[in-house]
Parts: structure tokens; sequence; C-alpha cells
């Protein structure tokens, strides 16, 4: 990952994202993104451009639709989509946006 966690907290911050605790733990779990989400992180931290991928059948704008993810928490959920599918389609069906930020 070539930004830093300060670069990545005040980029949450810059959006919006308001609790101390919800900045720090997604900058944890965007430092620790899948290594073949890691371009387009960074794509999208240079450009704000979401990446045109899918995964799981979930793409960065079906995860946007019905959901008040910003730009991050897509990274996050496409990230929880390849590491434990069942589990983030689980959350991502029941409503439980919010847990990608929590």
């Amino acid at each position: 990952m070539k930004f830093s966690r300060e670069q990545i907290l005040k980029r949450l911050t810059e959006l919006g994202v308001k609790s101390q605790a919800s900045r720090e733990s997604a900058v944890e779990r965007l430092l620790d993104l899948s290594p073949e989400l890691v371009p387009h992180f960074e794509r999208w931290f240079e450009t704000g451009e979401l990446p045109d991928i899918e995964i799981e059948g979930f793409t960065p704008q079906k995860l946007r639709e019905g959901r008040i993810l910003l730009d991050p928490g897509v990274f996050i959920a496409l990230d929880a989509l390849i590491k434990d599918p069942e589990a983030a389609k689980r959350m991502l069906a029941e409503g439980y946006d919010h847990v990608f930020f929590e």
C-alpha cells in the first residue's frame, strides 16, 4: 500500500467519518486489504473513481445501491467478500452495511 495510515485517516475525515473509532477501524481494514484490491484502492485514492470489478456477484456500484456506504466502505465490503464470502453476503443481505465501518 503506497498510502500511509495518516493519509487514509485524513481522507476518511474529509469524507465525513466522524467517529475516531470508526476511522481507526476502517484504516486497519484498508491497510489489510487483499492484494488484488490494493491497486484498485490506490487508484481510487488518487482519482476518486471506483473500479469496474465484480467479486462474488457484487460490484462497487451494486454495493452502494440502497446503502450508506462511503467509497472506503465499499472496499472494506469487497475485501470481506474475498476473505469470508458467506459471512459478508449474509451481512449485506441483512442490511448490516454499517459493520464495514465499525
